[in-house]
């Protein structure tokens, strides 16, 4: 039988990275948000002779094997639920641009896990799932909650928020793109690896438990940005077009190369997107879920 979910992309609305653990992974604080642009995944399970996983997708570029985080999440299922005797067919419909910061593999995996969770009959709660996820990769724990979070330590301790649903926002594409691992090691080079915070979170929470959409705007943060953004013009043109538009604020997601602008309309909205549209960049409406 067939079963398929829509895994929604993220945006970090306020991401500070506040300090290197011996271990080599950074601690960070950061307010995620889930937006309404989705990869769709259908999943096929059929009882068989033994257990297998079959992957593809419709990304040429996304190599759809068992270096995949959906193909990581399916195995990781399968082996925790100690389920034998099916073959599971996976096909992902993709959507989130790839390597953007918008956690597009992550919420793929995320969803690959709630789904499968699903079809053998809600076999682990959601702390469980979150354990799960939190293995694959720091983001994951988040899209599998979804809404509006707070996620501290690596990613994984979460604390939901007050729901910034419905809040109009347009994400564009850059060109050109940073890796994680180099944006995390460019911030070592500048700030030294125990930097502490750079931005009042304290505050940001404030304006998100009010649902203060314009002091949000005017305090996003992504301390990314000081190593990137200052070096990308295409980022900084990006932000341009979207504040000139009537965003209330704009700021690269992640490491980039993806940029949002969030609205508290629809026509400054679409107003933006059409200006993006006009230079040739890749630009997407959708709103926080």
């Amino acid at each position: 039988m067939k079963y398929s979910i829509l895994a929604p992309a993220k945006i970090n609305l306020f991401l500070d990275v506040t300090k290197k653990r011996p271990d080599g992974y950074h601690e960070i604080t950061s307010v995620m948000q889930a937006v309404s642009l989705f990869d769709e995944i259908v999943i096929d399970v059929t009882e068989g002779d033994k257990t297998e996983i079959f992957l593809n997708g419709s990304e040429p570029s996304l190599k759809w094997d068992e270096t995949n985080l959906v193909y990581k999440a399916c195995k990781l299922f399968i082996e925790e639920a100690k389920i034998e005797g099916y073959r599971f067919d996976i096909y992902v419909e993709k959507k989130i641009p790839a390597c953007a910061g918008m956690a597009g593999g992550s919420t793929d995996a995320a969803s690959t896990l709630l789904r499968l969770n699903m079809i053998f009959g809600d076999f682990f709660g959601l702390e469980k799932l979150c354990e799960l996820g939190a293995r694959l990769g720091a983001d994951v724990p988040f899209c599998i909650r979804g809404g509006t979070c707070l996620c501290e330590g690596v990613g994984e301790k979460i604390t939901p928020l007050e729901s910034l649903f419905g809040a109009h926002i347009v994400c564009a594409i850059g060109s050109s793109s940073v890796s994680t691992p180099v944006a995390f090691s460019l911030l070592d080079e500048k700030f030294g690896t125990n930097p502490g915070k750079s931005a009042s979170i304290e505050a940001f929470l404030a304006n998100v438990k009010k649902r203060d959409l314009r002091a949000i705007g005017a305090s996003l943060f992504n301390k990314f940005e000081s190593v990137i953004a200052s070096e990308n013009p295409e980022i900084q043109k990006i932000k341009c077009i979207l504040l000139k538009n009537g965003a209330l604020g704009a700021l690269m997601s992640g490491s980039g190369p993806s940029v949002f602008g969030i609205f508290d309309n629809e026509t400054d909205q679409k107003n933006a997107f059409f200006a993006l549209q006009k230079e040739k960049i890749k630009a997407f409406l959708c709103n926080s879920l």
